[in-house]
């Protein structure tokens, strides 16, 4: 099991499912079995059924393709075997996450495919009003309750004192004074204008470029003229016409953080 699996299982827990990581299913009469689904849970009060694969590859699409369409027939074949006994529905919810997607590809073998970074972003939004002192996560789910440690830490601003010390380029200790940060925001989307250049482009909330509407540190520099970040907006359809409003010469997706 890889931290991706481990993370989704601690997820769909968190939302309320029985959840099995790492099954094997299809037994064979000469021993061994035909595979393993990574991650399947059950929501016993919406009666939904999902098998999610997770995966750290860089193939090839003509590989995952190959590859996945195993993985989610063998799902749809066994995972009755999964939940002995229990009056399942009769189709199952299949999601494919990945760490390294081609952003272009949303679908593979008929199944939808989560970028990784969208996965934060929908556990952010779920652990949103929640802190570790007021609807901590279980600490049963230790991947999951970093996460709600980092985005709550993101918004307190950096302290003064550290673990491991600052060290300056010679390697000797750096006595620098550590400055707070402001908040930034970890979910949704900006738009980053300069309209002097008819410029716009669509950020997420925390690619370095944006930080949360805070943007880069001197960034009027740059003989842009006046610049500003439009936002947060909810979701990318949001911005984007927000941005098409503002009808610039030059708008588009941000290239870093790919939204």
């Amino acid at each position: 099991m890889n931290h991706l699996e481990q993370l989704v299982g601690e997820w769909l827990q968190y939302k309320g499912y029985f959840v099995r990581l790492s099954v094997p299913v299809g037994k064979r009469d000469r021993g061994g079995y035909s595979g393993e689904l990574d991650v399947v849970g059950y929501n016993f009060r919406s009666g939904h059924l999902l098998h999610v694969e997770c995966s750290l590859d860089s193939n090839s699409m003509e590989r995952r393709e190959q590859r996945f369409a195993l993985k989610l027939q063998r799902g749809r074949e066994f995972i009755a075997e999964v939940f002995p006994g229990m009056d399942l529905p009769e189709t199952v919810d299949q999601k494919i996450v990945l760490q390294y997607p081609n952003t272009s590809i949303r679908e593979i073998a008929g199944a939808p495919v989560i970028p990784v970074r969208e996965l934060i972003h929908e556990i952010l939004e779920g652990l949103k009003g929640t802190t570790p002192s007021s609807g901590a996560v279980p600490s049963t789910w230790p991947l999951l309750r970093t996460i709600q440690l980092t985005a709550d830490a993101f918004c307190s601003g950096a302290v003064g004192q550290r673990i491991v010390p600052i060290t300056a380029p010679d390697g000797t200790l750096d006595t620098a004074e550590i400055v707070a940060v402001p908040c930034v925001t970890q979910s949704g989307y900006y738009v980053f204008v300069a309209r002097p250049l008819g410029y716009a482009r669509v950020h997420l909330a925390n690619c370095k470029h944006c930080r949360g509407g805070l943007g880069q540190e001197g960034q009027h520099k740059t003989g842009s003229g006046a610049t500003e970040w439009l936002g947060p907006f909810a979701s990318k359809q949001d911005a984007i016409a927000q941005m098409n409003a503002l009808k610039p010469k030059n708008g588009n997706l941000c290239g870093h953080c790919r939204p």
